[in-house]
């Protein structure tokens, strides 16, 4: 299923895993503000580390959001729209 943002899939894989952002963030080893400005469409928070450690975490195939961000699916409803990255 396509989503319109970024923020939306990791929130529902989250939701769908029955994790709250604080379990997500210590599973991922990542903070939980940064778990919640990633859900809201932040950019700042996605590196490659990041991005891996989610993945692993939400248990989407290696390279899922990497792949999300590179064909330049929006981040969230007000932020990064149409950027890449590369």
């Amino acid at each position: 299923m396509p989503y319109p943002h970024i923020g939306d899939f990791i929130k529902e894989r989250r939701e769908k895993r029955g994790l709250s952002q604080v379990e997500l963030a210590y599973i991922s080893g990542l903070s939980s503000t940064l778990i919640s400005k990633l859900e809201n469409g932040h950019r700042a928070g996605f590196t490659i580390i990041t991005v891996a450690k989610l993945e692993k975490s939400l248990k989407v195939p290696a390279g899922t959001i990497y792949k999300m961000l590179a064909q330049g699916t929006p981040l969230g409803r007000n932020l990064g729209h149409g950027r890449k990255i590369s």
